[in-house]
């Protein structure tokens, strides 16, 4: 359910979706696409917007969850009916479709039912019955489907793991503006900085990064996150206790996001939960290190290539960040680990896993490498 300014699982759909058009492609698959922008996707002409029948339209547009669940779960699957197969590259789907596989990222709203009271209802009293009526279920890693095992009971060879890419940041696609530069040296005032992304919700732990870092005083934390309660409950805060190393950063460009990675000291991600948690991956990208909770799937996905704490141990979070601050630290240790990270998390890799099982689904014999291919009849998906 991509949209115009797309949170992480937004921003997922869309590096998938344009990784995917071209597997499509080889395998002379039609295809059509329904979201609530076209902005940053490929293949515009196969995509439509999002709409309710008028009256519908007009009561729920502000309301975009609400909007989201009734065009799924009513209006979807009278357009699945003239399509082979409907792929979703989130966990919205329909009970009144059988053919069709979802995504699901992560089981977060069950860990913290009042960060988001809506998507628990969804999660706990619709999503079950979707799970029963899907060929097969997309998770983005074995944590997550341990999750999804533990919560739903499901059956274990019903969960496909495809990991997440990030390399939408890398060198070679996103380029750095002079004023970019220009703007970082004003902000920062040429003082060395930390940075941490995503500040959203309080699971993120970021209120710790913020009094982890009064011990290195000559040191600015960066932190960026969306307009919402809990990132200007951080932002009062840090007034309130005259905080005046850290430094609150509105919504930011792809090259300004890839320029602080590249010029901070570290990237800082004590998440208490995630089912993929991509901005370790983002920082490898650009070259520089993190630091990371040792919680949930964090240790799956980047094994020995970050510094690892303990996020409810204040002690070692303010160790770790003395010791990537100190000129003895052997910064090598971990980016000798990077190349082999970047090249198993891409949106390429993630492309071919939800290739194949688009074609298992679709009862279509499986090659690789994908761009051998045979041409095939076609078939329409979502």
């Amino acid at each position: 359910m991509y949209t115009e300014n797309p949170p992480g699982v937004g921003i997922n759909t869309r590096e998938a979706y344009n990784a995917l058009t071209k597997r499509l492609e080889e395998n002379n698959i039609e295809y059509d696409v329904f979201a609530y922008s076209k902005k940053g996707l490929k293949n515009t002409q196969a995509v439509s917007l999002i709409k309710l029948p008028l009256l519908f339209e007009f009561l729920f547009k502000r309301f975009i969850s609400i909007h989201r669940l009734i065009w799924n779960i009513f209006y979807l699957p009278l357009l699945a009916k003239k399509y082979d197969f409907v792929y979703s590259f989130t966990s919205y789907g329909s009970p009144f479709i059988k053919k069709q596989v979802i995504t699901i990222h992560d089981l977060i709203c069950f860990q913290y039912p009042k960060q988001n009271r809506f998507q628990y209802i969804y999660f706990k009293f619709i999503l079950p019955y979707i799970i029963k009526s899907c060929r097969s279920i997309v998770v983005i890693s074995e944590f997550t489907k341990q999750d999804v095992i533990k919560h739903f009971k499901v059956n274990p060879h019903k969960l496909e793991v495809i990991y997440c890419g990030h390399d939408h940041l890398s060198d070679s696609k996103i380029a750095i503006d002079e004023s970019e530069l220009k703007n970082l040296e004003s902000i920062t005032n040429g003082k060395p900085f930390f940075f941490t992304a995503g500040a959203s919700y309080g699971h993120k732990n970021v209120d710790k990064i913020i009094e982890a870092i009064q011990i290195l005083p000559d040191y600015l934390l960066l932190i960026t996150g969306p307009n919402n309660t809990y990132y200007n409950d951080l932002k009062k805060s840090a007034a309130k206790n005259n905080y005046n190393n850290i430094i609150f950063l509105n919504y930011i460009s792809d090259g300004f996001l890839k320029l602080l990675y590249k010029k901070c000291v570290a990237n800082v991600y004590i998440s208490a939960y995630e089912g993929f948690g991509s901005t370790p991956l983002e920082a490898a990208m650009n070259d520089k290190i993190s630091i990371v909770s040792n919680k949930s799937v964090l240790p799956e996905i980047y094994g020995d290539s970050v510094i690892y704490v303990d996020p409810d141990n204040q002690q070692e979070i303010k160790k770790a960040l003395i010791s990537v601050a100190s000129s003895k630290f052997n910064v090598d240790v971990y980016r000798n680990k990077f190349p082999g990270l970047i090249k198993k998390y891409s949106w390429g890799n993630m492309a071919n896993g939800i290739m194949t099982v688009i074609l298992q689904t679709l009862n279509k014999e499986v090659r690789q490498p994908l761009s051998n291919y045979k041409k095939k009849s076609p078939a329409k998906i979502r």
